[in-house]
């Protein structure tokens, strides 16, 4: 057998000729000229610090793929990106006083980066915005499944993670965080302390609202994290288990007068409640189990027709949406029922 000839380099002309940052430097060398003699802003300059800008963008994003360690790519892509643009940003809000502030030899060269700057920066965050968009396309090499129902001959069990928590609670929750971000907003409105290009663009306010709202988010999923426990639920024909961290609880059907079970969603939970007992299990705020979903299966046919039996049938709230809001409420009405034709 022949061994293969190994790929010659190529010669370092070549290179050269296809390598975007040596194009980007003789664009630049092509401007300095016009620069030099204070004629920056005339068409040819203007042209060549763009396409230096451009090219030397290009080659950046380039090489942060070319990287040994993909994982570093991406973070000096995403950091020079950003500074490019803090950059950017800080010359055109300073403007004509900013560059009166520069010695007289650095002023032209500063106009010269503040033109090469806005190409470079747009293809960086283009080319950010890329990896952000591949990686989010790309399919999990181990997909995260929901839980699901363990079957036997007596009934079905199902284990998943859960907080203890109601969801009024979290509804204040979200009502708190909307209260604090509007205020923080109102604060720098009337203060002034924001500068004109952020309180004129509605999507760097909007950056800016979540921001602010990020560290007090990030500490309520801490809360929820450290306070998740691990929760099995069993329906059989007659009577449903549930346990809880260390607590064991056997609720025979015929005594629960409420029971709701949200599969999916921002409220996806159980809730039982029975005379003198009341249990909320929020499991869209937990931390899940290492490769499943926040959420609970769907309930059984055989599950509802059993609960429908003991006197809980399903109930259908007015204008409800079943695919936005899949939540399943079961609540005793026959007493109720019976209550109402011993008045008449």
């Amino acid at each position: 057998m022949i061994p293969a000839a190994a790929a010659s380099p190529r010669p370092l002309w070549r290179r050269l000729l296809t390598a975007p940052a040596f194009w980007a430097v003789l664009s630049a060398a092509a401007a300095l000229p016009w620069v030099l003699h204070e004629r920056g802003m005339d068409l040819p300059p203007v042209i060549f610090s763009l396409l230096a800008g451009w090219l030397a963008g290009i080659g950046f994003v380039n090489w942060t793929f070319r990287t040994a360690s993909p994982r570093l790519g991406v973070v000096l892509h995403a950091v020079v990106a950003l500074a490019c643009a803090a950059l950017m940003i800080t010359m055109v809000q300073a403007g004509t006083p900013g560059l009166r502030l520069l010695p007289d030899g650095l002023r032209a060269p500063a106009i010269m980066v503040q033109f090469a700057l806005i190409p470079a920066t747009g293809w960086m965050l283009l080319g950010l915005l890329g990896r952000i968009t591949t990686l989010a396309r790309r399919p999990a090499k181990n997909p995260r499944t929901a839980p699901e129902w363990d079957q036997d001959k007596t009934g079905s069990t199902v284990e998943f993670r859960a907080v203890r928590m109601p969801v009024v609670a979290l509804v204040w929750w979200g009502m708190a965080l909307f209260v604090l971000v509007s205020t923080g907003l109102a604060i720098l409105l009337v203060t002034d302390s924001l500068p004109t290009w952020v309180s004129t663009s509605p999507m760097v306010f909007l950056a800016l609202g979540a921001l602010i709202a990020l560290p007090p988010f990030l500490i309520f999923r801490g809360v929820c994290a450290a306070r998740t426990i691990p929760v099995s639920a069993r329906f059989t024909r007659g009577a449903l288990r549930i346990r809880w961290a260390e607590n064991d609880m056997t609720l025979p059907l015929n005594r629960i007068s409420r029971l709701v079970w949200c599969p999916t969603g921002e409220s996806a939970r159980l809730e039982v409640s029975a005379p003198g007992i009341h249990l909320s299990l929020l499991v869209s705020v937990a931390r899940p189990a290492r490769g499943r979903l926040a959420q609970l299966p769907p309930l059984q046919r055989r599950t509802e027709a059993a609960l429908a039996e003991a006197g809980l049938p399903r109930v259908i709230a007015p204008k409800s949406r079943a695919k936005k809001r899949p939540t399943q409420a079961f609540e005793r009405v026959f007493e109720e029922v019976e209550v109402e034709s011993t008045r008449e």
